[in-house]
C-alpha cells in the first residue's frame, strides 16, 4: 500500500514545517503533497524549497484544496518511502493510473500542469454534490486499484509512526474503503481541551464518523468514485466521510494523531466547541453550508480574506 498525503494549507508558514518534519520520520509514506490555496506569509516560498514536497495550486477552499492535491497523488512501483529520499523529479513525471490521465481528476473536473519538478498549478471548478448518491456498495478490492491510499491532513496536524503503522493494518482488510484516527491537544494548558479531545473521540467512535482534523484517509479509487470532496465553504469533510462510508466499510483508529488547539484557545474552548456543535446540528437540519459558513465568520469575527 502506498500512501500520499495530501495538505491543504492557506497561510501556514508557521506550522508547517514541524507537520512535514513528522511525516518525513515516518516509514509507509510514498509522498507529501502541499495544496496551497494562495498563501501570502512565506508558505509557498518555503515549499518550494522542500526537494521532497510536491507543491499544487487551488483556489481557496478545502474542498477545492483536497481534490486537486488528490488528482496530483500517485503510485511509482518501487519508490521508496520519503523517509528514504524520494526524487520529486522522478514523481513528477509519472501518471496516477495507467490509462487516466495524471492532471485530471474525472469527478470532479479537476485540472493541473505540471510546471516544474516540485510544483503544479490548478484551476478548478466545482463538483456536482450529488454523485456519491449513486454510487453503489461493492467490494472495494474490486472497484478500483487497491494499492492507494490518500491521508488528509490538517498543517497543523503531527502524525506518529504508530498512526502510520495503524492504518496500514487496517487497509490490509480489502473490504475497508477509508478511516480516521483518534485526535488529541498539542496543548496541555487549558485543562478543558482534554474533555473536548474526549467528546470529539466518544463521538466519533459511536457514530463511527470523523472530521477533517482527525485525518481522513480513503483508497484513492473509492475517492474518485465518490466524486471526491464536495467544494463547500463548511462541512465538506463531514460530507466526504458520509460517501466514503456510502462507497464501503470506514473505521475510527484510536492511535490518536495530534493537532493544535489554537483555534479553540483563540476564540475559548466551550465558547468554540459549542459554536461547531451549534453549526453540526444545523448542518443536520438541513442548513446551507455557505449560510453556516457566514454564521461561524459572524461569531469568530473574522473576516471572508481569512476563512
Amino acid at each position: 500500500m502506498k500512501v500520499s498525503v495530501i495538505i491543504p494549507v492557506l497561510n501556514e508558514r508557521a506550522t508547517l514545517p514541524a507537520t512535514i518534519a513528522a511525516l518525513r520520520a515516518c516509514r509507509g509514506i510514498a509522498e507529501i503533497i502541499v495544496a496551497d490555496g494562495g498563501s501570502t506569509d512565506g508558505t509557498v516560498a518555503w515549499l518550494q524549497a522542500q526537494p521532497d514536497i510536491v507543491l499544487v495550486r487551488s483556489i481557496r477552499g478545502k474542498g477545492p484544496q483536497i481534490n486537486v492535491g488528490a488528482a496530483a497523488a500517485f503510485d511509482v512501483p518501487g519508490t521508496a518511502d520519503i523517509s528514504e529520499t524520494v526524487s520529486t523529479e522522478t514523481l513528477a513525471t509519472q501518471p496516477a493510473i495507467t490509462g487516466i490521465d495524471a492532471t485530471q481528476t474525472p469527478a470532479t473536473g479537476t485540472f493541473a500542469t505540471a510546471t516544474s519538478t516540485n510544483e503544479v498549478l490548478a484551476a478548478t471548478q466545482a463538483p456536482g454534490t450529488d454523485t456519491a448518491e449513486t454510487i453503489a456498495t461493492e467490494t472495494i478490492a474490486t472497484s478500483g486499484p487497491p494499492d492507494i491510499a490518500l491521508l488528509f491532513l490538517h498543517a497543523d496536524c503531527l502524525v506518529s509512526q504508530a498512526a502510520i503503522d495503524a492504518l496500514h493494518a487496517a487497509l490490509a482488510d480489502p473490504q475497508l474503503a477509508g478511516g480516521a484516527f483518534y485526535l488529541r491537544f498539542a496543548e496541555s494548558r487549558p485543562r478543558s481541551l482534554r474533555f473536548v479531545a474526549w467528546g470529539i473521540n466518544v463521538r466519533a467512535r459511536f457514530r463511527n464518523s470523523a472530521t477533517g482534523d482527525q485525518g481522513i484517509f480513503v483508497r484513492k479509487s473509492v475517492f474518485e468514485s465518490v466524486g471526491g470532496a464536495p467544494e463547500w465553504p463548511l462541512f465538506e469533510d463531514v460530507e466526504l466521510v458520509r460517501r466514503i462510508k456510502q462507497a464501503g466499510k470506514f473505521t475510527v483508529l484510536k492511535t490518536p494523531v495530534t493537532v493544535s488547539g489554537r483555534r479553540y484557545i483563540e476564540h475559548g474552548v466551550f465558547r468554540t466547541a459549542l459554536l461547531i456543535y451549534s453549526l453540526r446540528l444545523a448542518y443536520w437540519l438541513g442548513v446551507s453550508p455557505q449560510r453556516l459558513k457566514n454564521w461561524f465568520r459572524d461569531a469568530t469575527g473574522k473576516q471572508k480574506s481569512e476563512l
